[in-house]
């Protein structure tokens, strides 16, 4: 045995299945170097990384020092919490006698009982100490003032930006969730959101109450969120992706667990809703069940199982009630990424838009910026990552798919991805030469003048302290303080991957930066890799393909074909989109109406009825389709999805001309097609044609009515329009 400061620490570690693992070793030697210059520490690990191991092996090594009290009251807010905590000290032979686990309620009650001072209290212990700065918590510092304080939290945040430094004078940090999954502690998982423009999301960006504690209001949320019509959506997805599977629904209140778990058992789920209200014996029965025995299935609730809850065969998660808490939010999927046996994987379902608000599960967050407050980030860094997070989800993931929910990251090569990215992370202050402080991104080398912060963008992590310049997060010769991807790009992104500044990354595979070499005429791109292998690529709404797998040859053929397809099918001689070629059917027999789509399917037939032709009509544009579209929208501007070709819909002249993917780019202010621009300003339409424009798509020059105009176009802002008399240098 040896001591040092506070703590004594066996040479060996535990035996048998509470041996502790490499990184709790580190942890619990980092906790006692932070104890030997401060009273109070407070520890950051990911949900599932054994958070309770830890405090327990803490509590087995404390020794007081002369003087101190040598008695340890551990506190937690929830019953369940301090069960869970009992049971592990007891598993792992810890026997004190003066050792109290009891809840806050218990001990604001009891603060100044005699057992609790006979016990002559020289450490607190403060489970999921994120909840610490409620007021009954601040009266454990001022009735132990010579006690050491320890907080254990997964989540050191608050959603007011305030930080821990009134009550904890320091954080000691765990590694991220990506490098616990790389190392395979953490399981790998796949993520499944609502679309920007699905009815869910709809219906949580209207909200618009808090309640007392910051965050949505109950009332509000049930009112807009628990009806039919979403909780059909809700089981609809859970049956395209998680049916049979073992796992947790997270609603929105009481009655709203009950309806969902009361639906879902019409369709056949065995499944069952717990509460608060629930009686304790029945309540620890059925968990009991769904841990040993699998049944029920799926457990539904509010927030019983968000924090403390171990039960690492969960195969997925699904979340139904929105919150503005990140801590809910990683408490919740962190309950599914726990290893177990042949587990390859969990299964997160995001039905309320979490993920454009926070982004990934394993996005790196600053732990330290959130423990000291988040108030240094200024109001422009706010807006545009805000901006950037609000179009999360790129326009290639949507196009062409019906489905309400679309799949953000397959668990597939998720732990290979993340080994690299795990070896270096967080973001360094530093001084420069010139006395001046300056952040630089470890992963990157990216040097930045205020405190940055990671941004996920479709698994691709980006930094950026402006919310105007991001930078990939990888360590690449090709990424440095040159190589800033402008917000205008990003939003506007289309396509396999993200090309900027003759550099190139594929959204697949966000690990690897390309240099682009030169674009043929049929279309082909032409790139290197940094070890200098030549990569292929049709468009842009293909991936990358190493020369050699595929001949240069195979892939001109491909583009030529594609070329002269869309040439085909916009030919004069070949396309029969008008509406007058619909009236010359001498009988036109109406099928189905999609009212809500604009879009009517008919069958024409001659008068004999000798033969049939079915066709779908597009009552916005008068567009007829050999088969039905799919309505698709990108930034404002409204789209039909038919054999892998868009056809617009909102802007006229454009009725039944054919655009392949990465021909239109657009957001909510402006649409870029081929060297067309269209502005759309307090719904009127404005079109130009483009003569310049820079590749951020911050300034276009252009033409209209035989005048020269200069659009710019700030983030954040207004685009302006001024008239040019002359042509710029």
């Amino acid at each position: 045995m040896r001591r040092e400061g506070f703590f004594v620490f066996p040479r060996m570690r535990l035996g048998g299945s509470d041996m502790l693992r490499d990184y709790q070793i580190a942890i619990c030697s980092q906790v006692r170097e932070a104890f030997r210059e401060h009273r109070s520490v407070m520890v950051q690990m990911p949900t599932g990384t054994g958070k309770t191991v830890v405090l327990a092996q803490l509590v087995k090594g404390f020794q007081p020092t002369e003087g101190q009290g040598s008695g340890i009251l551990i506190v937690a807010h929830r019953r369940e919490l301090i069960e869970q905590i009992r049971q592990t000290i007891r598993r792992m032979g810890i026997e004190r006698k003066n050792l109290m686990v009891e809840s806050i309620q218990t001990i604001s009650r009891r603060m100044h009982s005699a057992s609790l001072d006979r016990m002559g209290v020289g450490l607190v212990v403060i489970d999921e100490a994120h909840h610490a700065l409620a007021k009954s918590y601040r009266l454990l510092w001022d009735a132990w003032p010579d006690a050491k304080f320890l907080g254990l939290t997964a989540t050191p945040w608050r959603m007011s930006g305030e930080g821990f430094t009134d009550l904890f004078e320091v954080l000691v940090q765990a590694q991220g969730i990506k490098r616990f999954i790389a190392e395979g502690w953490l399981c790998p998982y796949d993520y499944y959101a609502v679309r920007p423009d699905s009815d869910e999301q709809q219906r949580v960006d209207a909200l618009t109450k808090r309640g007392t504690d910051g965050d949505y209001q109950t009332k509000e949320m049930r009112e807009k969120l628990d009806d039919t019509p979403c909780i059909e959506r809700l089981f609809a997805t859970y049956q395209r992706h998680a049916a049979g599977k073992k796992g947790i629904i997270y609603a929105i209140d009481i009655a709203h667990a009950e309806h969902i778990a009361a639906y879902y058992r019409q369709q056949g789920v065995d499944i069952l809703a717990l509460s608060s209200k629930t009686p304790k014996g029945e309540r620890q029965e059925v968990v009991n069940r769904f841990r040993e025995q699998g049944s029920p299935e799926v457990l539904v609730s509010v927030d019983l199982f968000s924090e403390g809850f171990d039960c690492p065969d969960v195969e997925f998660i699904q979340m139904a009630r929105p919150t503005l808490s990140l801590a809910k939010y990683l408490q919740m999927v962190g309950r599914g990424l726990r290893r177990h046996g042949s587990k390859a994987c969990c299964i997160l379902i995001d039905q309320v838009g979490l993920y454009r608000a926070f982004g990934l599960p394993s996005a790196e967050r600053d732990w330290e910026m959130a423990f000291e407050g988040c108030r240094e980030l200024d109001a422009q860094q706010h807006e545009g990552m805000a901006r950037l997070e609000r179009g999360m989800i790129p326009s290639s993931l949507l196009e062409g798919n019906e489905e309400e929910v679309v799949q953000i990251v397959s668990h597939e090569g998720m732990a290979q991805r993340f080994v690299g990215a795990a070896l270096a992370t967080g973001f360094e202050r530093m001084r420069r030469t010139d006395g001046e402080v300056a952040w630089v991104d470890r992963v990157n080398g990216v040097t930045f003048h205020r405190r940055p912060r990671a941004v996920d963008f479709s698994g691709l992590e980006l930094s950026t302290d402006d919310g105007i310049l991001y930078f990939p997060r990888i360590g690449s010769a090709l990424i440095d303080e040159e190589s800033g991807i402008h917000v205008n790009l990003l939003n506007m992104q289309v396509g396999d991957g993200i090309f900027w500044k003759k550099r190139y990354i594929s959204l697949s595979n966000p690990t690897q930066v390309y240099r682009w070499m030169e674009t043929l005429a049929n279309g082909l791109r032409l790139f290197h890799d940094e070890q200098g292998r030549v990569f292929m690529q049709q468009d842009s709404d293909h991936p990358l393909v190493a020369e050699g797998e595929v001949s240069r040859d195979e892939m001109n053929r491909r583009c030529n074909e594609e070329v002269l397809r869309v040439n085909r099918i916009n030919s004069a001689s070949e396309l029969s989109t008008s509406l007058a070629w619909i009236k010359s059917y001498p009988i036109m027999i109406t099928e189905e109406t999609l009212d809500e789509e604009k879009l009517q399917r008919v069958l024409f037939a001659d008068r004999k009825m000798k033969c049939k032709t079915e066709r779908w009509l597009d009552m916005k544009s008068d567009g007829v389709y050999a088969e039905k579209p799919d309505v698709v929208k990108r930034g404002w501007v409204e789209l039909l999805r038919v054999d892998g070709l868009l056809y617009v819909r909102n802007i006229q002249g454009f009725a039944g001309f054919a655009f392949p993917n990465h021909a239109i780019r657009a957001d909510e202010r402006l649409c870029l097609i081929g060297n067309q621009l269209y502005l759309r300003r307090s719904g009127v339409m404005d079109s130009f044609t483009v003569v310049r424009k820079s590749e951020d798509l911050t300034l276009f020059i252009v033409d209209r009515l035989y005048n020269r105009y200069m659009i710019i176009n700030k983030p954040g802002k207004e685009l302006e329009i001024q008239y040019m008399s002359k042509e710029p240098g």
